[in-house]
């Protein structure tokens, strides 16, 4: 009976260290499983991160583009419009100087009588 007890914690001696080593081998694993986890998790947030940044970036960029279309259209227009009144102003005096014209022509072919 003795023996066979023995044998039984001899045998279960032999098992334990065994036991220890794998259940070290299942925490290290666990622990670098966990760590990669973190890894991938970090990454995957910094990808994010970038591509957030870059929408940003592109929305930034397509409104000052934007901006400066507008600008530039409303340059265009100012210019047009200070043309329309230039053209304008010029068609007045050119239509001034030809009526200033005729009322000399009327003066020298029709002198006004000198009492």
């Amino acid at each position: 009976n003795e023996e066979c007890c023995q044998g039984g914690i001899n045998q279960q001696r032999q098992q334990d260290p065994q036991d220890l080593s794998r259940q070290q081998n299942q925490q290290n694993n666990q622990g670098l499983n966990a760590q990669q986890q973190r890894q991938q998790n970090q990454q995957a947030g910094q990808q994010l991160n970038n591509q957030q940044q870059q929408q940003q970036d592109r929305l930034g960029y397509d409104a000052q583009q934007n901006q400066q279309n507008l600008n530039a259209q409303r340059q265009q227009q100012q210019g047009q419009q200070n043309n329309c009144a230039q053209q304008f102003k010029q068609a007045g005096q050119i239509g001034n100087a030809q009526h200033q014209q005729q009322q000399q022509q009327n003066q020298q072919q029709h002198p006004r009588l000198i009492h």
